[in-house]
């Protein structure tokens, strides 16, 4: 029996969770029945950190190799911002060249695939009209995304309606989608991402070179527009002052918006107790020998630390933001809720969890249970079923 060939397509490789679920999906998909390939839309050269990450078996292809074309995705990323003049090239020369040999190169080998899975949502609306099944993820809370802004309820409409199937990773995100458009109730689909348990706790258990002493963490793209980590800071210097914690917060992760933190934590003279340790291809045994892990974002698709901080072991903080944290944590039972953007609620609720071993104790192993709901395992299966369905109903 012939092999289904699907191809995986990200519109870059950064490091952040949906390259991360993207991994492990490629890592785990049955070589025996599926040929997996993977294309990725723009080259971005030192920002690629996932690149050497993929399987040997895996073959990548980029779709805009130019470095001309790229070089200001690249300044933008790593610095935040682009200059008057460099907006002005990057909007009316760079993307849209780049956008049309994007699009080329995606159509010129279409006839080599029987199916697409748009993992980041990153295909442009030209790619979506060909005659190969599409399945797209959905990594953002789409509440938040459409919130009055008419013209993105209907691009969203119509780009939903060219796909075969839109994977939601929880019910919230799955109900969401079948409120704002019951029309395409059919095509939703709510499949948790995978997580590899074991190998999580084998790189978790591998030792760290820096000696912080006692410390908590936290892990995540340093983005403040969504990752809110002045509210952890200011959260942190409460714990400091005013509960008397001797250790240190740890946050790993890299972004644009590290240097305006750095300089904040300066401010507040706290450098010598929040240290930046950035991107870090192993994150797991920072969060493993952490008191307590931290989570402070304004929205998210899903929460990836989250669950592999429990996989870890770790008890956990974390906001009750849209979508993903108050379903993956079972309404608190498995780690501490608190209001986004509560200062005060935080740094009690850390101060609880350091203080209170039997508190503690109760989310670690309630999260020790829930974890097995994430196996890879039994949500791959799920995707499988959703693949060869639409490939069969054709």
């Amino acid at each position: 029996m012939a092999k289904i060939r699907v191809n995986f397509h990200m519109g870059r490789l950064l490091g952040g969770g949906i390259e991360t679920s993207l991994l492990t999906y490629l890592t785990n998909f049955d070589s025996d029945r599926y040929d997996v390939s993977l294309t990725v839309g723009w080259q971005m050269k030192e920002l690629d950190s996932f690149t050497e990450l993929m399987p040997s078996n895996i073959e990548v292809r980029y779709l805009v190799q130019n470095q001309i074309l790229n070089s200001l995705k690249i300044k933008k990323i790593k610095h935040g911002k682009l200059n008057v003049i460099e907006n002005i090239i990057e909007n009316l020369v760079l993307v849209p060249l780049g956008r049309l040999i994007y699009i080329r190169n995606f159509k010129k080998n279409i006839s080599n695939y029987d199916i697409i899975l748009d993992f980041g949502l990153s295909l442009p609306l030209e790619c979506l009209n060909v005659d190969v099944p599409i399945i797209t993820f959905l990594h953002f809370d789409l509440h938040t995304y459409l919130l009055g802004k008419l013209n993105n309820t209907k691009r969203m409409l119509y780009k939903f309606n060219k796909f075969a199937a839109v994977v939601t990773l929880n019910e919230k995100m799955l109900f969401d989608c079948q409120t704002v458009y019951p029309e395409l109730v059919q095509k939703f689909h709510k499949i948790y991402n995978l997580f590899d348990e074991s190998l999580i706790k084998s790189k978790a258990g591998e030792l760290i070179d820096l000696d912080f002493g006692n410390y908590i963490v936290s892990v995540g793209r340093i983005q403040e527009d969504q990752k809110d980590f002045t509210t952890l800071i200011n959260a942190f210097k409460i714990l400091k002052i005013d509960k008397q914690y001797t250790g240190k917060l740890v946050i790993v992760g890299d972004g644009h918006d590290r240097e305006r933190l750095e300089k904040f934590v300066q401010k507040l003279e706290l450098n010598n107790d929040i240290v930046f340790v950035g991107q870090q291809s192993n994150p797991y045994k920072f969060m493993k020998n952490a008191e307590a892990f931290i989570f402070s974002s304004k929205s998210e698709g899903f929460g990836n630390v989250l669950v592999e901080a429990m996989i870890v072991g770790v008890p956990i903080v974390a906001t009750d933001c849209p979508v993903g944290p108050r379903e993956i944590l079972q309404d608190g039972s498995c780690g501490k809720l608190v209001t986004v953007g509560d200062v005060n609620m935080m740094a009690n609720s850390i101060h609880e969890l350091l203080v209170d071993s039997n508190k503690k104790n109760n989310l670690i192993t309630n999260a020790n249970k829930r974890v097995k709901d994430f196996t890879v395992k039994d949500n791959i299966n799920q995707f499988y079923s959703l693949i060869n369905n639409i490939i069969n109903e054709r």
